[in-house]
Protein backbone atom coordinates (compact mmCIF):
# COMPACT_ATOMS: atom_id res chain seq x y z
CA UNK A 1 0.00 0.00 0.00
CA UNK A 2 1.53 3.29 -0.85
CA UNK A 3 2.19 5.62 1.60
CA UNK A 4 -0.29 9.21 1.20
CA UNK A 5 1.61 12.36 1.35
CA UNK A 6 0.16 15.12 4.29
CA UNK A 7 0.62 18.54 3.23
CA UNK A 8 1.31 20.98 5.83
CA UNK A 9 -0.84 23.99 5.69
CA UNK A 10 1.78 27.74 6.19
CA UNK A 11 0.93 28.27 9.68
CA UNK A 12 1.07 24.76 10.61
CA UNK A 13 4.86 25.10 9.67
CA UNK A 14 5.81 28.16 11.54
CA UNK A 15 3.78 26.25 14.40
CA UNK A 16 6.49 23.18 14.48
CA UNK A 17 9.41 25.92 13.44
CA UNK A 18 8.05 27.83 16.50
CA UNK A 19 8.08 24.75 18.83
CA UNK A 20 11.68 23.80 18.29
CA UNK A 21 12.89 27.19 17.93
CA UNK A 22 11.50 29.12 20.30
CA UNK A 23 9.41 26.76 22.91
CA UNK A 24 13.14 24.97 22.77
CA UNK A 25 11.68 21.71 22.57
CA UNK A 26 13.77 18.88 21.16
CA UNK A 27 13.69 18.27 17.47
CA UNK A 28 13.12 14.79 18.19
CA UNK A 29 10.13 15.45 20.29
CA UNK A 30 8.69 18.01 17.89
CA UNK A 31 9.53 15.58 14.83
CA UNK A 32 7.83 12.65 16.19
CA UNK A 33 4.97 14.65 17.41
CA UNK A 34 4.29 15.96 13.86
CA UNK A 35 5.09 12.48 12.21
CA UNK A 36 7.94 14.55 9.90
CA UNK A 37 11.58 13.42 9.66
CA UNK A 38 14.23 16.04 10.82
CA UNK A 39 15.62 16.43 7.14
CA UNK A 40 12.28 17.84 6.30
CA UNK A 41 12.06 20.05 9.39
CA UNK A 42 15.16 21.55 8.48
CA UNK A 43 13.88 22.27 4.55
CA UNK A 44 11.11 24.29 6.10
CA UNK A 45 13.32 26.17 8.75
CA UNK A 46 16.09 27.20 5.50
CA UNK A 47 13.20 28.16 3.41
CA UNK A 48 11.57 30.09 6.04
CA UNK A 49 15.36 32.24 6.93
CA UNK A 50 15.62 32.93 3.18
CA UNK A 51 11.91 34.16 2.32
CA UNK A 52 12.03 36.16 6.19
CA UNK A 53 13.02 39.39 4.37
CA UNK A 54 9.63 39.31 2.34
CA UNK A 55 7.41 39.70 5.57
CA UNK A 56 9.05 43.25 6.41
CA UNK A 57 8.78 44.36 2.56
CA UNK A 58 5.69 47.00 2.80
CA UNK A 59 3.39 46.30 -0.04
CA UNK A 60 3.28 48.64 -3.03
CA UNK A 61 0.35 50.12 -3.57
CA UNK A 62 -0.95 49.40 -6.99
CA UNK A 63 -3.89 49.70 -8.91
CA UNK A 64 -5.91 45.82 -7.72
CA UNK A 65 -4.55 47.67 -3.89
CA UNK A 66 -6.25 50.84 -4.48
CA UNK A 67 -9.64 49.24 -5.85
CA UNK A 68 -9.56 46.61 -2.58
CA UNK A 69 -9.38 49.65 -0.65
CA UNK A 70 -12.03 51.21 -2.63
CA UNK A 71 -13.89 48.09 -2.24
CA UNK A 72 -13.82 48.35 1.46
CA UNK A 73 -15.31 51.83 1.39
CA UNK A 74 -17.92 51.25 -0.24
CA UNK A 75 -18.49 47.94 2.34
CA UNK A 76 -18.05 50.67 5.47
CA UNK A 77 -20.68 52.94 3.28
CA UNK A 78 -23.18 50.13 2.97
CA UNK A 79 -22.76 48.79 6.05
CA UNK A 80 -21.85 45.35 5.09
CA UNK A 81 -20.90 43.50 7.97
CA UNK A 82 -18.75 40.74 6.58
CA UNK A 83 -15.02 41.42 6.59
CA UNK A 84 -13.00 40.78 3.21
CA UNK A 85 -11.66 37.72 4.06
CA UNK A 86 -16.09 36.40 4.22
CA UNK A 87 -16.85 38.22 0.88
CA UNK A 88 -17.89 35.20 -2.21
CA UNK A 89 -14.99 36.03 -4.35
CA UNK A 90 -17.71 36.63 -7.28
CA UNK A 91 -19.52 39.03 -4.94
CA UNK A 92 -15.88 40.65 -4.84
CA UNK A 93 -15.49 40.80 -8.78
CA UNK A 94 -19.20 42.36 -8.97
CA UNK A 95 -17.64 45.33 -6.20
CA UNK A 96 -14.51 45.60 -8.15
CA UNK A 97 -16.65 46.03 -11.47
CA UNK A 98 -18.61 48.60 -9.79
CA UNK A 99 -15.90 50.39 -8.45
CA UNK A 100 -14.17 50.36 -11.77
CA UNK A 101 -17.14 51.63 -13.95
CA UNK A 102 -17.45 54.19 -11.57
CA UNK A 103 -13.85 55.33 -12.12
CA UNK A 104 -14.89 55.63 -15.66
CA UNK A 105 -17.77 57.13 -15.65
CA UNK A 106 -17.78 61.09 -14.43
CA UNK A 107 -18.36 61.91 -10.90
CA UNK A 108 -22.11 63.15 -10.60
CA UNK A 109 -24.31 61.34 -8.07
CA UNK A 110 -22.40 58.58 -6.95
CA UNK A 111 -24.30 54.92 -6.85
CA UNK A 112 -23.47 52.22 -4.66
CA UNK A 113 -24.80 49.20 -5.76
CA UNK A 114 -24.10 46.06 -3.13
CA UNK A 115 -24.02 42.24 -4.05
CA UNK A 116 -23.86 40.42 -0.55
CA UNK A 117 -25.35 36.45 -0.45
CA UNK A 118 -26.82 35.91 2.91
Amino acid sequence: MAKQHRRFEPADKIKILREHLLDGRPLSEVCEKYSIAPTQFYQWQKTFFENGAAAFVPPKPGREYGLENKVKQLMVATGISRTWSELDPSRVKDLIQVVRSQEATPKVAPRVVCFVSV
